[in-house]
């Protein structure tokens, strides 16, 4: 199964964490843009790891550094060795375990204190060391103390295994990750994207060896697979061998999360990368983002709608305004703000816009009031819920931004609805603000 087709059954983990530690684009913009379905249309990433940085991006509301990377992206095109082999490394994490790897970043890996590494340090050899001496001695007593020390070890190595569990498929998946960015990381070209992760490669080498403690998969298929498991159990157990491993990994994670972000961000951006070079080939027309002439707010020709089959293309300018669009019902008002909203977002993500020409400043945050709904249970109308997101966009008007309202205040009559919609118009459309507002109130054209 390709990873896009089961988007909507999976959690977009590191966006979320992202959205913790930066701004983001609001649920309601995103619902608005339907960007979910645009998501969709424009994943080609081979893996989990660049399926969840693809839809962070489209969420970041920020010009990404795909542009900086053209050349790579041609090359990714043109080369099919190159292509090969990016692709041949993300398919060892196109699997549905690999999204669990976002999760490592989201909350704080197992504590373990200096003391508890200690002690596994030595307990792992206490039971070798008195089975040799009754060897040599003949005393029961080191018998019993190495019994003793067999149940003792048992404790430890079960209670770790509860923590353990935590990590039973991010863990197996981190290491297959680690394994990938090293393949990946020894080809120029695809370095080029961050010279700087070869370091932080280098650095989690000793995680490698530490994560391979964790076994995700036992095949108990035979008799032979069950005795192996129980005498693989019963060393690990004896000698803490899983437990250490573990533990070490614990240290590791919390000292070197930065490192592994980098690790992950590396390789989600490739898949990214090559997931714009593969949708380019298969669009009609696209355009890279220009910024704006002088005088120049937004300039589009013949853009479209990249989720309307056989959608009309438009061509647009605005200077020193912002617009009204009106026209009767099922023109293709929503439809319209809508197509400018999403080539924003794409050309900030993708450095790609759905058009023969495409000038804005990708600056503009997006800010959008376009499918609201009321919400009985809260026994909140829908015009409460419209004045309650435009109070957000004047209590916030943070600049530039891109405003996109459709039939702004639809829920109340038309005398107010005209007095307060050119009121909030004129203040959003202030400065470098672009407003682009569907109506059915001509009488704000004046």
């Amino acid at each position: 199964m390709h990873l896009e087709s089961f988007h909507s059954n999976r959690t977009p983990i590191y966006q979320e964490y992202r959205s913790r530690v930066e701004e983001l684009m609001p649920d309601n913009t995103s619902a608005d843009l339907n960007l979910d379905d645009f998501f969709e249309r424009v994943n080609r990433t081979g893996s989990a790891i660049g399926h969840q940085y693809l839809y962070y991006l489209l969420r970041l509301d920020k010009p990404s550094d795909v542009a900086q990377h053209e050349a790579l992206i041609k090359q990714l095109s043109q080369s099919e060795p190159l292509r090969t082999q990016l692709t041949a490394s993300l398919k060892k994490l196109n699997n549905l375990d690999a999204f669990s790897i976002a999760s490592l970043f989201g909350a704080p890996p197992v504590e373990v204190t200096a003391m508890q590494r200690r002690v596994i340090s030595v307990c792992r050899f206490v039971p070798f060391l008195l089975l040799g001496l009754f060897f040599i001695t003949h005393w029961v007593g080191f018998m019993l103390l190495f019994l003793a020390s067999i149940l003792f070890n048992a404790y430890l190595h079960y209670r770790n295994k509860s923590k353990m569990s935590e990590y039973y498929f991010s863990a197996p998946q981190l290491l297959r990750l680690l394994m990938q960015a090293e393949k990946l990381a020894a080809s120029s070209p695809l370095v080029a994207v961050d010279k700087g992760v070869t370091e932080a490669i280098n650095d989690l080498k000793p995680l490698k060896k530490y994560l391979k403690a964790f076994r995700l998969h036992v095949k108990l298929d035979s008799d032979m697979a069950f005795l192996a498991f129980l005498l693989t159990e019963l060393f690990y157990m004896f000698f803490l061998t899983e437990a250490y491993f573990a533990t070490q990994a614990y240290g590791l994670l919390r000292e070197k999360m930065n490192q592994v972000e980098r690790i992950y961000c590396f390789v989600g951006k490739l898949d990214v990368l090559l997931s714009v070079a593969q949708l380019r080939d298969e669009l009609p027309a696209y355009c890279f983002p220009q910024a704006p002439a002088a005088g120049v707010k937004l300039c589009a020709e013949e853009v479209y709608h990249p989720l309307i089959a056989d959608c009309v293309p438009n061509s647009f300018e605005l200077s020193d305004k912002s617009a009204l669009i009106t026209g009767s019902n099922m023109s293709g008002k929503t439809s319209f703000i809508r197509t400018i909203g999403l080539n924003f977002v794409a050309g900030k993500a993708l450095n790609t816009c759905f058009a023969r020409r495409f000038e804005a400043s990708l600056e503009c945050r997006i800010s959008s009031s376009i499918s609201l709904s009321d919400n009985l249970m809260e026994g909140e109308s829908f015009y409460l819920a419209e004045v309650k997101t435009v109070k957000e966009f004047l209590e916030h008007p943070v600049t530039p931004r891109l405003y996109l309202l459709d039939e702004l205040f639809k829920g109340t009559n038309t005398a107010e609805r005209i007095a307060i919609s050119k009121a909030v118009l004129s203040f959003l459309g202030r400065g470098n603000n672009i407003v682009l507002a569907s109506t059915h109130d001509l009488e704000l054209t004046e």
